[in-house]
């Protein structure tokens, strides 16, 4: 049984890990509490069709983003963990500058081609016509700096206002946006909601910004920058190939829906999704909570530490994780109809193979942070290429038989496999076991 008052207690880094989850559940809750809302009522508010624009829109930037950031907020929250430890000021000062040097070029050059090929080929990316093209610019400018604030701030063990911004700011200055916008009775179109997205974004990131500067340490400051460009690059290599491949992963079905059966298939699909991940809030608050500590513990050669840690996070993550996706099992259609609309229950069964899968995704969904912060990032991103690879071909195959249905089920069948393959490699890589049975005395 889980002891809550050994959890709560005891050491300082139980006391780091348990009060950084209460405080990111409680900041977690609140963002998806409020962009669950917003879903909601775009939904309503823009149709089946017209969701399914702004859905793959977003999947797009999303997908855009990648090379933008090629790694670095994975690598700065692990680094900036470690250069704390060692107190390594000049090397933290010199990779912030790189990296925001690095994220600011890539994120020009990017827009530039994004730009270019839209309007050359313009009858291919019909979703990007107009000035969705434009926002969608600005959006790719702005989050990948967003991101990194957030990171800094997580590997200085500021977990839960380093989630802040992107996390509650900005969802809720995107949700009174969109709510201000119906109230003055404004056409209302895909193209209001992604403009609404870029004015919240840009907000947070000034906040996030702020944020960032009042935290660091005054060392820092101080120092004159040193750089280990090389060792930076060698690590971020694998972690910019990892973070493709986790939004392959997470963002193909949609964007394949989307292509095969059209907008309001990727509508439909999106709501499903957005409601099967309340199954894994608790291993994506887990996750933030436990990288910088994984990274600490690695560093310190403190192994014992560590898989108990890892044991009882797993364990933490399952109390929430099953319970949830039992109940959206249940009530699937119900859920979909009352949060989203009669339009979108034909989903019912995609919501139900989806929540399943996520289920089992918690349960061993600590394997990548578990690699990512012990420098074994390159055996991550094959266990994900191997994963998005199987996403994929399966979405290819399942889409034009079972449309929605077809997309959960590759969704499902990726997730699973490439959870298998990174709890097996964290066992042959590191000696530790990253599913819930585990050693925890």
């Amino acid at each position: 049984m889980f002891n809550w008052r050994s959890f709560l207690g005891g050491s300082p880094l139980k006391r780091e890990l348990a009060w950084g989850a209460i405080g990111s559940f409680a900041l977690y809750v609140a963002s998806k509490s409020l962009m669950l809302i917003t879903s909601m009522l775009l939904a309503r508010l823009l149709g089946a069709s017209g969701y399914g624009v702004y859905a793959s829109v977003m999947a797009s930037i999303l997908l855009l983003g990648v090379p933008s950031t090629i790694g670095l907020p994975t690598l700065i929250i692990r680094l900036f963990a470690s250069y704390r430890i060692q107190k390594k000021w000049a090397f933290m000062r010199g990779l912030l500058l790189w990296a925001n040097f690095i994220i600011l070029i890539l994120t020009l050059t990017i827009g530039a081609i994004v730009v270019f090929v839209v309007q050359t080929f313009d009858t291919h990316f019909e979703l990007m016509h107009g000035p969705i093209l434009w926002w969608v610019v600005a959006l790719l400018a702005i989050s990948p700096l967003n991101t990194l604030r957030s990171a800094g701030l997580g590997g200085l063990s500021h977990v839960i206002l380093g989630q802040l911004p992107e996390s509650f700011i900005m969802p809720i200055i995107f949700l009174i946006l969109v709510i201000i916008w119906y109230l003055i009775g404004i056409n209302f179109t895909s193209v209001e909601a992604i403009a609404l997205r870029v004015v919240a974004t840009t907000i947070s990131f000034l906040i996030g910004t702020y944020l960032f500067f009042q935290k660091i340490p005054k060392e820092v400051k101080q120092v004159r920058p040193q750089y280990q460009v090389r060792s930076w690059i060698k690590s971020m290599l694998p972690l910019f190939f990892l973070g493709g491949v986790y939004l392959i992963n997470t963002q193909t079905d949609v964007l394949m829906l989307a292509f095969i059966s059209g907008s309001k298939s990727a509508g439909i699909y999106q709501a499903t999704v957005r409601g099967a991940e309340l199954v894994t809030f608790s291993l994506t608050i887990i996750t933030m909570v436990i990288q910088p500590i994984l990274s600490r513990l690695y560093v310190s050669g403190d192994l014992s530490r560590l898989q108990k840690v890892i044991t009882m996070s797993t364990r933490v993550i399952l109390l929430f994780s099953i319970p949830t996706a039992l109940i959206i099992s249940i009530f699937a259609q119900s859920i979909l109809s009352i949060a989203f609309g009669s339009e979108f229950t034909s989903g019912a069964n995609c919501l139900i193979i989806l929540s399943i899968a996520q289920a089992m995704n918690a349960g061993m969904g600590l394997s990548r942070a578990i690699l990512n912060m012990t420098g074994h990032e390159k055996d991550a991103a094959k266990g994900m290429a191997t994963g998005a690879l199987v996403n994929i071909l399966l979405n290819a195959l399942f889409i034009p038989f079972w449309d929605i249905t077809g997309a959960a089920i590759a969704t499902g069948i990726s997730i699973v496999i490439c959870n298998l393959i990174l709890t097996i490699k964290v066992q042959k890589n590191l000696g530790l076991v990253s599913h819930v049975i585990g050693k925890i005395s």
